[in-house]
C-alpha cells in the first residue's frame, strides 16, 4: 500500500480554506472567468463534492494543483472518480490525469518561476527552488491535466 505525504495547511491556508473558498464556490459560476472555477468531484459513497480552485495553462494544457497538500478533491481525481468543471460559466465533464515524476518537477519549476505569489502563499516555496525543493513540492502537492 502506498502512502503519501500530507502537507499542513499553514493557519492563513485553513483560514481560506474554511472563509474564502466558500464565498469563491458561490461567485465563480457568475464569474465569466477562464481561471477561477468549481470542481464537482464525487466521493467515494457517490455523493458529490464541490471545490474551488485555480486552473492553469500550461504548455497549452488545462492543469489543477492541489495547492493546500494532498486534499480529498485530489483524492476523488486521483482515484478516477467522475468529475465535472464548472469554469466560464460552462460545466464540463472532465478527465484528469495526474502529473507525476519529472513533469510534475517541471510544472513546479514553471509555476514557481510564472506564479511565485501563488507558490509561496500556499506551499511556502521559495522564489529560486532547487532540484530537492521542486522534487517536494511535486510530490506534496498533486497536480492533474484536465481534458
Amino acid at each position: 500500500m502506498t502512502t503519501h505525504r500530507t502537507a499542513q495547511p499553514s493557519i492563513a491556508n485553513r483560514l481560506r480554506m474554511r472563509i474564502g473558498d466558500p464565498v469563491v464556490k458561490l461567485l465563480a459560476p457568475l464569474r465569466r472567468s477562464n481561471s477561477t472555477g468549481v470542481l464537482h468531484s464525487e466521493r467515494k459513497d457517490g455523493s458529490s463534492r464541490t471545490t474551488a480552485l485555480v486552473v492553469w495553462d500550461w504548455n497549452g494544457e488545462r492543469v489543477v494543483i492541489a495547492l493546500y497538500g494532498v486534499s480529498y478533491w485530489a483524492l476523488d481525481l486521483r482515484s478516477g472518480r467522475p468529475a465535472e468543471l464548472d469554469l466560464g460559466g460552462r460545466r464540463q465533464r472532465v478527465t484528469a490525469t495526474e502529473i507525476t515524476g519529472a513533469e510534475a518537477v517541471e510544472l513546479w519549476r514553471w509555476f514557481t518561476a510564472t506564479h511565485a505569489d501563488f507558490a509561496l502563499r500556499y506551499a511556502k516555496a521559495s522564489k529560486h527552488p532547487d532540484a530537492g525543493e521542486l522534487t517536494r513540492l511535486a510530490e506534496g502537492y498533486p497536480s492533474f491535466r484536465l481534458s
